[in-house]
C-alpha cells in the first residue's frame, strides 16, 4: 500500500509540473482499516480524475473540496527555554510560531520548531521579540517539516539557558508546567496525542494511522512532506484542534509527557478554514535525519 501511494504521489507532482493540474494543496495516505489509498485535492478535472481511476484502479479513492494549510503566531521573552513558547524569524512571511523543544548535537543547542517556519539562511531569529540564535537548516527539502535555530552562547545580552520544560497548561503558573519525560519511538493507531501551541494551547486527539500522508501545501517551495494525522476529539469541547501559530509545537503523549513530533497544520475536510484534524512531523524522523556516524542528534531532556 505505502508503494502504491508513493506512485500516486510521483503522478500526482508530474501532473503539477505539466501544470495539468492546478496549484493546491494535496494530501495522498493510506487507510489501513479499508485497504483504500486516499487522493484528497481541493478540485481536479473529470479527464485527470478518470486517468488516475484508469491507472490505479478501485484500490484508489479520491475525494474533493479539502483545505489543508500550513499554519504558523505564550508570547514573552523566556528566559529559560524550551517547549510550547512564541517564535519569530523575522522576515519570514509567515510570522509567529511555536517551538517543540530543545535539540542538542556535538555541544550544541537547538531550538526546534517547523521548518516551514524559517529559511535556514543563518539570518537572526527571534524567541517572541529578542534574539535567541540563528536560522540554522530545515529539512523539508528532505520531505522532513522541521527547522533547527542554532541558539547563541549565553552572554550579557542574551542570558538564557535551555531546559527539558515544556508550556502545557501554565497560563496561571506564569511558568513552565511539564517537562518532557523521553522521547516517544512507537506510534500505533488510535494513540491518544496532544499539542501544545502558542495559540490555541493545548488539543487532542487520536492518531488515525502510522502511514505516512505525503502533504503537499499549495503554494510552499518545499513540496510534499511526510506527515501523520490526529483526528480532533471534540468530546473536550473545542472543536478546532489548531490554528495559526501553532506550526512547530510539541507534539506529545499526556500521561508519560514523551515528545512524539512537531505539529505541522491544520486539516479541513470540508473546506473551512478551521482546522478538525492535525499534522505532525514524527521526532523519531527528525532525530534520524540530524544524526550522523560521528555523532547523534537528540532531543535534550
Amino acid at each position: 500500500m505505502i508503494k502504491i501511494a508513493e506512485k500516486v504521489q510521483a503522478d500526482l507532482e508530474k501532473r503539477k509540473e505539466e501544470k495539468s493540474i492546478a496549484e493546491q494543496t494535496t494530501i495522498v495516505s493510506v487507510d489501513e482499516v479499508n485497504g483504500k489509498v486516499v487522493l484528497e485535492v481541493e478540485s481536479i478535472s473529470e479527464h485527470i480524475q478518470k486517468h488516475f481511476e484508469n491507472q490505479f484502479g478501485d484500490i484508489l479513492v479520491i475525494k474533493q473540496g479539502i483545505s489543508a494549510h500550513p499554519e504558523i503566531s505564550r508570547e514573552r521573552n523566556w528566559t529559560k527555554l524550551g517547549g510550547g513558547i512564541a517564535l519569530s524569524d523575522y522576515g519570514d512571511p509567515f510570522g509567529v510560531c511555536t517551538s517543540a523543544g530543545i535539540g542538542e548535537k556535538d555541544s550544541r543547542y537547538f531550538l526546534i520548531t517547523a521548518g516551514h517556519c524559517l529559511n535556514g539562511d543563518k539570518s537572526g531569529a527571534y524567541q517572541y521579540d529578542v534574539r535567541v540564535g540563528t536560522d540554522h537548516t530545515v529539512g523539508n527539502w528532505n520531505g522532513i517539516d522541521v527547522g533547527l535555530i542554532l541558539l547563541d552562547s549565553t552572554n550579557e545580552l542574551s542570558p538564557r539557558y535551555v531546559t527539558n520544560y515544556f508550556y502545557w497548561h501554565a497560563e496561571d503558573n506564569d511558568d513552565y508546567d511539564k517537562r518532557i519525560e523521553g522521547i516517544g519511538t512507537y506510534y500505533y493507531s488510535g494513540m491518544y496525542l496532544c499539542k501544545s501551541g502558542n495559540t490555541t494551547g493545548v488539543t487532542c486527539g487520536y492518531l488515525e494511522s502510522t502511514s505516512y500522508k505525503y502533504v503537499d501545501y499549495a503554494g510552499d517551495q518545499y513540496g510534499s512532506q511526510k506527515l501523520l494525522k490526529i483526528n480532533n476529539d471534540n468530546n473536550t469541547g473545542i472543536l478546532n484542534y489548531s490554528s495559526g501559530g501553532d506550526s512547530g509545537a510539541i507534539v506529545f503523549d499526556p500521561y508519560a509527557f514523551l515528545i512524539y513530533g512537531i505539529h505541522s497544520g491544520g486539516e479541513s475536510p470540508d473546506g473551512s478554514t478551521n482546522p478538525t484534524y492535525g499534522l505532525f512531523t514524527k521526532i523519531t524522523d527528525v532525530m534520524n535525519m540530524y544524526s550522523t556516524p560521528s555523532a547523534s542528534f537528540s532531543i535534550y531532556k
